[in-house]
């Protein structure tokens, strides 16, 4: 079924100066460079443009944190060790003894330490 001729999109590209490319980096805050674009031209056309509402960026607000993370989550194989526990689990074939549970709580304090290292990355505040 053909779209509407309104709903057509029509690729554009711009090539900027680098001080008017920091600019638009600058002025853009959380809106893609796209939506900024389209909004100053909407604006230079209509002064009483109202900003884009649609996706925004959210940058990691910490690079340290996140690497940890995919560190700590490329050296361990908790997704598919905890399932299988899970499964003998339900199966009652699980024969849980201090060992094993001291195994699990670790397990799951590298879990927490991991969500906490994510949260942090992302730029929410976690408490201590």
């Amino acid at each position: 079924m053909p779209r509407d001729k309104s709903e057509i999109i029509y690729p554009k590209s711009v090539r900027f100066p680098r001080d008017e490319n920091e600019n638009v980096e600058l002025y853009r805050g959380d809106m893609s460079e796209s939506d900024f674009i389209r909004f100053c031209v909407r604006y230079y056309i209509d002064n009483n443009a109202a900003p884009p509402v649609g996706r925004r960026r959210n940058p990691i607000k910490d690079e340290t944190a996140l690497s940890r993370v995919f560190a700590r989550l490329g050296q361990t194989h908790y997704a598919s060790n905890l399932n299988q526990l899970a499964r003998l689990a339900n199966q009652g074939a699980l024969e849980v003894t201090p060992d094993t549970e001291a195994a699990l709580r670790e397990t799951c304090d590298h879990i927490n330490g991991t969500l906490t290292d994510f949260k942090k990355a992302c730029g929410f505040k976690c408490e201590p």
